[in-house]
């Protein structure tokens, strides 16, 4: 499985999470049939930030979740030393509905302590909802600079210069921060 195949295995495992009613406990065959997917998306992802010299600052996490799986499966670049639930990430957000992915900047859920503006989200006809049926999952405005991609738009040049884009905005944030 290549890195854009991962996208669609995920993709998949969304769309019909997305059509059952009752939650997938994170060590069900169907969710341990995503972590591959998940794993190649951040062994490359991992291998970008050394390839651009971020390895000793940042750190690639995914979603877990515990007991089951989040509607809204992520993977996120953050500060090592850091946790994704408490610190600004750079994060590829899938879609509820297995429809495409959200990358950008992302404010954390739990913390509102982070001076920074975030968007909100135009809903439209072929919207890529982020929002879980729990407030602590739900990702819809927490952005800074949400780029959405369907399914069809995915590929490794555009989210790789997506990711950097974002790194960049997050490092201009973390120097700006510093003399608040």
């Amino acid at each position: 499985m290549n890195f854009n195949q991962s996208f669609l295995e995920i993709f998949n495992f969304c769309e019909y999470y997305n059509s059952v009613k009752s939650a997938i406990n994170a060590d069900d065959k169907v969710a341990i049939g995503i972590k591959p997917a998940q794993k190649i998306i951040a062994v490359h992802l991992e291998a970008l930030l050394r390839d651009n010299n971020l390895s000793r600052i940042y750190k690639v996490e995914i979603s877990k979740g515990q007991p089951s799986l989040p509607r809204v499966p992520w993977i996120s670049i953050i500060r090592r030393g850091r946790r994704v639930y408490n610190c600004i990430s750079v994060s590829i957000c899938f879609g509820r509905a297995g429809n495409g992915v959200v990358i950008g900047l992302m404010k954390p859920v739990e913390s509102d302590g982070f001076n920074i503006k975030t968007v909100d989200r135009i809903v439209t006809s072929d919207f890529i909802d982020l929002n879980s049926n729990k407030l602590a999952t739900s990702y819809n405005s927490r952005f800074v600079n949400p780029v959405a991609l369907k399914k069809n738009e995915i590929s490794q040049a555009k989210i790789e210069k997506l990711i950097m884009d974002s790194i960049m905005i997050e490092q201009a944030y973390m120097v700006d921060s510093l003399y608040l």
